[in-house]
């Protein structure tokens, strides 16, 4: 297990380098509401099972939780920008329950921002008739709980960066271990980090992993730059979704056996499949047979 880092601060030699510190004129942890060592390292290995072995480049900000992490990752694209149309949101509507709350009760009915439900995520015209000059990004869950509905992530990243708006994918139920989204073309991809990624039940988390130089309508050069770490140097600061550099240590050692994990885990589910694929056939030829004693 890593060293837990619980200091709320870092030490300055001076006022000046506080100042500097604070300003992000060099390098500095200053302060754990910013930035803890033992974030970063949760944060660092998150980033690499998402890209290692290939030619993405890619930053991650933990979060306090899986709710927090959705708001840290579409927040910032739905700013006021008068050069635009209203802002409007479409979404797959096979998400996490929280999730469709948040996007329906706060953002639409609290906000006033549109919500456009997809309602049949393979329907590619769907998603290309439902967005326009409005849509801030485009989002989805790949798989979705507790149905475990899917999308096609390359056609969709294709139609959102034609409008040069980002794909967001909420990845929890598969993890990194089982599919890595960013390689199939999906701009941010988030995890409540408490379910799979963590397995012992000691810590709630949200993990935000972003390409560099994502598209964007609105936000400033860095934004899109490096949307990871410019949302936990800025937006992050703001909001205070502080994950507990203890739950960063202890989710950094259940990420350990997450590979183990995601393979019993499909074991067991083919497993099931097999079964359940028997005995339905099983219970279909027991079926005719009913019948065909009734006929004689």
């Amino acid at each position: 297990m890593g060293t837990v880092f619980l200091s709320t601060a870092q030490v300055y030699n001076n006022s000046c380098e506080i100042e500097a510190g604070l300003a992000y004129e060099m390098h500095k942890l200053c302060y754990s509401r910013i930035a803890n060592p033992s974030n970063y390292f949760l944060e660092e290995t998150a980033a690499l099972l998402e890209t290692y072995d290939s030619d993405i480049e890619a930053s991650c900000v933990a979060t306090a939780s899986g709710m927090a992490v959705i708001r840290t990752a579409t927040d910032p694209f739905l700013i006021k920008d008068n050069s635009l149309p209203a802002p409007n949101i479409v979404s797959c509507a096979k998400v996490y329950g929280g999730t469709f709350q948040q996007f329906w009760v706060q953002r639409s009915e609290e906000q006033g921002i549109e919500v456009r439900w997809i309602k049949n995520p393979f329907d590619l015209k769907e998603w290309e008739s439902k967005s326009d000059k409005g849509t801030r990004f485009l989002y989805g869950k790949f798989p979705s709980n507790p149905s475990v509905t899917i999308f096609d992530i390359e056609m969709i990243a294709e139609v959102a960066h034609s409008r040069n708006i980002p794909l967001i994918v909420d990845s929890t139920s598969a993890s990194p271990a089982f599919t890595r989204l960013l390689e199939f073309g999906a701009d941010i991809v988030i995890q409540s980090a408490t379910k799979v990624m963590g397995a012992s039940g000691t810590s709630i988390a949200g993990l935000l992993i972003a390409k560099k130089n994502i598209a964007s309508k609105v936000g400033t050069d860095e934004m899109r730059g490096g949307f990871a770490t410019w949302a936990k140097f800025w937006h992050y600061r703001d909001n205070e979704f502080l994950l507990s550099p203890m739950s960063a240590i202890l989710l950094l050692n259940d990420i350990r056996s997450l590979r183990m994990r995601i393979a019993q885990i499909s074991i067991s589910a083919l497993k099931e499949s097999n079964i359940r694929a028997i005995s339905s056939r099983t219970w279909n030829r027991l079926w005719i047979k009913l019948n065909e004693s009734e006929n004689d």
